[in-house]
């Protein structure tokens, strides 16, 4: 408590400690700026329900997602160097295979893969069956490289802990009401800073300096199952399958009417009626979870200040894609935010 008492002027206050609040905090840091970082600590946050997939090729055409060659050149290594920093495991590298719904489906990727456009993402095609038990892969399909899944609570908190020893993280819910932005800075309670960023994932929606941002907030549902399958890679073909040992989660349903944290009935039916589709195997369900997400309607994050005030700031609607965006674009919203660079239209709050 002696240090956050003694942090009393700062430079940035970094309002959310999920996945973009903890890279871009982290980025100031590295960037010798006195950051803190308030949140509540809760398990009902954005990051903390997610998967934690990044996948270069997504979709039901299988295209590269967005600025593929730029997030992934990178991504792999700046994850193994966190858990470096903070002295914790969080990345799981994994191939992801994707069977092929038809013969007409695998012809059209032979096509596709002479341009060579995939070449950094695709591990091998595959056009006969790999007879892993209980998967329908009749026709084959492709095996793609540079992708995993982060483990985002053992992240979280990890940062969390670190965060705590530099002794900038307060535990609270932030309140609207005691920020007092001006033109010359940021006082909020008794601290005093250059600017201010919101990264509040879904809990935006109550900001009174985004209200008129377009979100799309979206429901996503998970199940854990115990199978009867030991798979060494992920399957994802209408759902997603990240094997953990003798386990597997299975996700994730897409609902933008229940806005709720409660997982429901109709998810976990939606969820084992596509699992059934190309998994035949025995499962027990463990449990199941829901989240919400800060997706936008373009599906790009939104970065920049706000109309009201040029010093709040906003890291946000990284939706689905997260893992594989934050890492980028939190090391341009940290230049950007300390006059080292511009960002590009497509990620401006008022696009």
């Amino acid at each position: 408590m002696d240090k956050i008492d003694a942090l009393r002027q700062v430079d940035f206050i970094i309002v959310g400690q999920g996945l973009a609040g903890s890279l871009l905090a982290y980025e100031l840091i590295k960037r010798h700026k006195k950051v803190l970082v308030l949140d509540e600590c809760s398990h009902n946050t954005s990051s903390r329900k997610a998967a934690g997939i990044y996948n270069p090729i997504t979709g039901r055409k299988m295209v590269k997602t967005w600025m593929a060659d730029e997030l992934f050149a990178t991504i792999e290594p700046y994850y193994q160097h966190l858990e470096q920093v903070l002295g914790s495991m969080f990345l799981h590298k994994m191939n992801i295979y994707r069977p092929f719904a038809s013969m007409e489906e695998q012809n059209d990727w032979q096509g596709r893969l002479t341009s060579r456009e995939y070449d950094a993402f695709i591990r091998e095609m595959l056009t006969e069956s790999q007879e892993i038990p209980f998967i329908k892969d009749d026709f084959g399909g492709l095996r793609l490289q540079t992708a995993g899944y982060l483990n985002l609570p053992v992240f979280i908190d990890s940062f969390r802990k670190y965060f705590q020893s530099l002794g900038i993280f307060i535990n609270e819910v932030f309140n609207y009401e005691q920020l007092i932005a001006e033109t010359e800075g940021i006082t909020y309670k008794d601290l005093k800073s250059r600017s201010i960023i919101f990264c509040d994932g879904v809990a935006v929606r109550n900001n009174p300096y985004f209200q008129d941002l377009r979100f799309r907030i979206v429901k996503g549902e998970l199940l854990n199952l115990k199978s009867a399958v030991n798979l060494k890679q992920i399957v994802n073909r209408g759902v997603f399958m990240i094997p953990k040992g003798d386990k597997m989660q299975i996700g994730s349903t897409y609902n933008h009417q229940d806005l709720t944290w409660e997982p429901t009935t109709d998810g976990r039916e939606d969820l084992l009626h596509r699992l059934s589709k190309i998994y035949s195997g025995e499962k027990t369900i463990e449990s199941q979870t829901a989240g919400l997400r800060p997706a936008t309607f373009d599906r790009r994050p939104y970065l920049g200040w706000s109309r009201k005030n040029d010093l709040v700031g906003i890291f946000n609607g990284l939706g689905a894609k997260g893992v594989s965006l934050a890492p980028y674009w939190s090391q341009k919203m940290a230049e950007f935010v300390l006059g080292m660079g511009e960002l590009p239209s497509e990620v401006a709050p008022y696009r």
